[in-house]
């Protein structure tokens, strides 16, 4: 049975690799979009904004701030106060 810190450094590496992921996808979502037959496919921005308001549920959970404070935070074009 493993303890708490394997097991906690487990978990941490399997979203770290999912963050990672994520990452390697918004590049391939954005070079898709930049091609010039995309330029007017607005689904696209839809996919970003859809991805954005999920993103901020396991920020809040994670940082204990507000919804309001992150797009206050993003509005300025910052990561907030760390």
């Amino acid at each position: 049975m493993s303890n708490f810190t394997d097991t906690y450094l487990e978990r941490s590496r399997r979203v770290a690799s999912l963050l990672a992921w994520l990452d390697c996808e918004l590049e391939s979502h954005e070079a898709k979009a930049m091609k010039p037959e995309n330029a007017s496919r607005w689904g696209l921005v839809g996919d970003l904004e859809h991805i954005e308001e999920l993103l901020k549920v396991p920020l809040c959970f994670l940082s204990r701030i507000s919804e309001e404070e992150i797009n206050r935070a993003l509005k300025d074009g910052g990561q907030g106060d760390e």
